[in-house]
């Protein structure tokens, strides 16, 4: 079982035992991210998966998840 198969969406979701709007998912495949959606999680293509931060740079997770919730609603 691999992405972009919707059971392996369907796992994680009854895995965590949360609603599937709940999740976030992000990955460089829009195949994969469009499979989530359609199970209802929100997913986020994200092109330059490959980028390194550099020094003084921090990844801010709340940050990020209301940028993109605010992307992805807006």
């Amino acid at each position: 079982m691999r992405k972009p198969d919707p059971a392996i969406f369907q796992k994680l979701i009854q895995a965590l035992e949360v609603e599937p709007q709940s999740i976030y998912f992000l990955d460089d495949s829009a195949r994969n991210v469009e499979a989530a959606r359609e199970l209802g999680i929100r997913a986020f293509w994200i092109k330059d998966a490959g980028r390194e931060f550099g020094p003084g740079e921090a990844l801010d997770l709340r940050s990020a998840a209301e940028r993109i919730e605010e992307a992805f609603n807006g």
